[in-house]
């Protein structure tokens, strides 16, 4: 801003996204599922069932919605209550947990399958939930004054367990429920690690450094790497690393275009993701006094 406050120059930053739709066996022969140019920005998820759960940004508003691919038009799920964002499915298919700040601060809830019954599950400045495989808890990412710290919660909600006391976020339980896969610093000015975990907690068995990249951390099918989407080398596809440490290896070859979150089906069989742009411009604001 001018002395005179008269012109202010900022920032202006715009992310538009599809959902595209891809066979794991066949990835490098995607579809497009959504057409709105917002969907996805902010998380997906699909459900026991084959449904997707995935954020759409109308009017203003970032909500959660619902699709069965190619067999029906979405349903919006949530409406007028601030934002909403990174969805979870429960394995059971009945809750949907997601980051929302309906209450003016950004808490997680719960709500059912339909949208019913939204319930408060945190009261911090938290997110990044992860389903246990029994449904009956999620671990999230809480911020404190340590910085970011991994607790698990009850799926009715009650006091949080503290998993870890060293700064750690993204966590993702493994699919067989033992692990939890997460981004952690040892020390606050030591390089972040991408970690394991016991799902109860404990100390962290290190596979990398955590690599630079666009949405959450997620676990491969079968277990055995973690997938990523690169903001540097590559891009706009997926990237695995194995969990014995060897270098990871290039899964998708789709375009430059950044991926801002992705998820297997429970199956195994399809591959969901967020494709799009993010632009970036100067603006210049004059005459602000008028």
């Amino acid at each position: 801003m001018t002395a005179d406050a008269r012109t202010i120059i900022t920032i202006q930053s715009e992310k538009k996204a599809n959902i595209w739709l891809a066979p794991a066996n066949d990835l490098d022969h995607p579809k497009q599922l959504t057409a709105t140019s917002y969907d996805g920005l902010n998380g997906l998820s699909w459900t026991p069932d084959g449904r997707l759960v995935y954020t759409s940004q109308i009017a203003g508003e970032q909500n959660l919605w619902i699709t069965e691919p190619n067999k029906s038009e979405p349903k919006q799920l949530t409406a007028h209550q601030g934002f909403s964002e990174q969805p979870v499915v429960s394995p059971d298919g009945r809750y949907i947990v997601f980051l929302s700040n309906r209450n003016g601060q950004e808490h997680l809830w719960r709500i059912d399958i339909d949208g019913r019954h939204p319930l408060e599950l945190s009261h911090g400045k938290d997110g990044q939930a992860s389903f246990t495989v029994d449904g009956q808890a999620i671990i999230f990412r809480s911020l404190n004054t340590s910085g970011a710290n991994l607790f698990r919660v009850g799926i009715e909600g009650g006091e949080p367990q503290s998993l870890t006391d060293k700064i750690s976020f993204d966590p993702n339980v493994s699919p067989d429920g033992k692990m939890i896969a997460c981004g952690f610093r040892p020390e606050p000015a030591a390089k972040t690690k991408l970690a394991l975990i016991p799902i109860a907690g404990g100390e962290p068995r290190f596979i990398s450094d955590q690599p630079a990249c666009f949405g959450r951390l997620r676990w491969t099918p079968d277990g055995a790497a973690i997938a990523y989407a690169a903001r540097q080398a590559g891009v706009g596809n997926i990237w695995i690393q194995p969990l014995d440490g060897s270098p990871s290896r290039q899964l998708t070859h789709w375009n430059p275009a950044p991926i801002f979150s992705f998820d297997w089906s429970r199956d195994g069989k399809w591959l969901a993701y967020a494709n799009g742009a993010l632009t970036s411009d100067v603006v210049l604001i004059t005459d602000t006094r008028r």
